[in-house]
C-alpha cells in the first residue's frame, strides 16, 4: 500500500529543488527555529567542550604522542562494534 505524501514530504521535495546554500540556509533556520532560550546554553557547553577536545587533540598530534591510523582502518574500528 503506497502512502500519500505528507506536508513533510512535500516540502523536502521542494527543498531538494533548491541550490545547496539555500538549503543549508534552510536547514539553519529550521534548527535555529526548535531552539529555545533554555538550550542555548546548554548548545554554548557542548560547543566548548568539542573546541577543547578538538584543541588537545591538535596538541597531541602536534606533540607527536596521537595514535593516527589509516582512515578505513578508522573507520572500520568504528563500525566493528555495530556489526
Amino acid at each position: 500500500m503506497v502512502q500519500a505524501p505528507t506536508n513533510v514530504d512535500s516540502l523536502f521535495d521542494q527543498a531538494l529543488s533548491l541550490a545547496s546554500e539555500e538549503r543549508a540556509e534552510l536547514a539553519h533556520r529550521l534548527i535555529d527555529s526548535i531552539v529555545d532560550s533554555e538550550d542555548v546554553a546548554g548548545i554554548a557547553e557542548v560547543d566548548a567542550y568539542w573546541e577543547a577536545e578538538l584543541r588537545r587533540q591538535d596538541e597531541e598530534i602536534a606533540a607527536g604522542t596521537a595514535r593516527l591510523v589509516p582512515f578505513e582502518q578508522g573507520l572500520a574500528e568504528m563500525l566493528r562494534p555495530l556489526t
